[in-house]
């Protein structure tokens, strides 16, 4: 199968909920010659991912992530992928007014669902951390679909 893209990025807030768990279910869904990567606007440099959204997407999809080391979205980071997927719209204008050359490669990950923003679970009670989730693993499908992965 060939891809439209062989990289993308999804961005989020702290780099510890909403990214790295679209990142790690992105990363389940598409071929493993696709690339996936995450970072934060406003990184929680070094730390791992949430424990609550990590244990929660454990629960839902048996999908894990225990590596992830939140980073700072910086232009190098841009520059090395071809698709960005924001989870709040505030997000994808920020980018676009700090580094205009991706203009036409950023997009929210709800773009194929309902273009939300996705919700953010950082230090919220579990059930947010559930509405998350729920929310990332129906715009993960959206776009592998979109993708052409089955």
């Amino acid at each position: 199968m060939s891809l439209p893209f062989h990289s993308l990025l999804t961005v989020c807030t702290g780099n510890i909920c909403r990214s790295p768990a679209a990142e790690a279910l992105l990363r389940a869904r598409l071929p493993q010659t696709f690339r996936v990567g995450s970072a934060g606007l406003g990184a929680l440099v070094g730390q791992s991912m949430d424990e609550t959204t990590r244990r929660v997407m454990q629960r839902r999809t048996g999908v894990d992530h225990p590596n992830h080391r939140a980073q700072q979205l910086v232009e190098p980071i841009l520059r090395a992928f071809e698709l960005i997927l924001v989870a709040e719209a505030a997000q994808r204008d920020e980018i676009l007014g700090r580094w205009p050359f991706v203009r036409g490669r950023v997009f929210l990950i709800t773009q194929w669902t309902d273009r939300s923003d996705v919700i953010d679970p950082y230090r919220q009670p579990e059930e947010i951390h559930e509405q998350c989730l729920i929310q990332v693993e129906t715009a993960v499908e959206s776009w592998a679909s979109r993708l052409g992965v089955k």
